[in-house]
């Protein structure tokens, strides 16, 4: 069997696992390519495994509806545009990442990081 490509491009909607609200925080998550996903991973290996998240966070995540401050106002999703070695491209902006809680942001990661990469039965297939 071939191996399936990442989806890149592809969003899901994803809502906390934290989030007891009647009207969730909906979060626009998209998978990874895989220059940016090992570009993340190589820094990460100097910088740690928090970093590691915020960045993923801060690459995956291309929407928000629904997180509000302290004190009830609405968070207006902000991004912006960053430099790589391999182009410009847009990403969540650290103004916004701020409000989100330090357990949501590990959270989004990992449905980051799993979505893209191979899954366990393509894995299993491949042996």
């Amino acid at each position: 069997m071939a191996i399936k490509a990442i989806p890149v491009g592809a969003v899901k909607e994803y809502t906390s696992r934290y989030d007891s609200e009647e009207f969730k925080t909906v979060f626009t998550l998209k998978a990874l390519d895989a220059v940016t996903f090992m570009e993340l991973a190589d820094r990460a290996s100097t910088s740690g495994p928090t970093r590691l998240n915020l960045e993923v966070v801060r690459n995956g995540l291309v929407d928000c509806t629904g997180l509000f401050d302290e004190v009830g106002n609405p968070v207006e999703f902000k991004k912006e545009e960053i430099v790589t070695f391999y182009g410009k491209k847009e990403v969540a902006s650290w103004d916004f990442l701020k409000y989100i809680p330090p357990n949501v942001i590990n959270e989004l990661a990992e449905e980051i990081i799993k979505t893209s990469q191979l899954s366990e039965e393509a894995r299993k297939n491949l042996d």
